[in-house]
């Protein structure tokens, strides 16, 4: 049985935003509409310390992908 299943091979510090500005701009959103999703939890974001905010590009495609299928 043959599956495909395809691997990302992005390297983590090229799949890597940091600062909810550069997400913001990746996601396409205000910046206070992506710091509001990321408190609420609705973007899967980390916070890093007090201030930073990293977030991974393959997991935010993934879950655009799926919200874009979701009314």
């Amino acid at each position: 049985m043959s599956t495909n299943v395809q691997i990302d091979r992005t390297p983590l510090s090229d799949d890597l935003l940091w600062g909810a500005c550069d997400i913001a701009k990746f996601v396409g959103l205000p910046l206070r509409k992506t710091y509001y999703l990321i408190a609420r939890g609705k973007l899967p974001a980390r916070k890093l310390g007090p201030k930073t905010i990293v977030a991974s590009r393959s997991e935010l495609r993934a879950f655009l992908a799926a919200q874009g299928g979701q009314s």
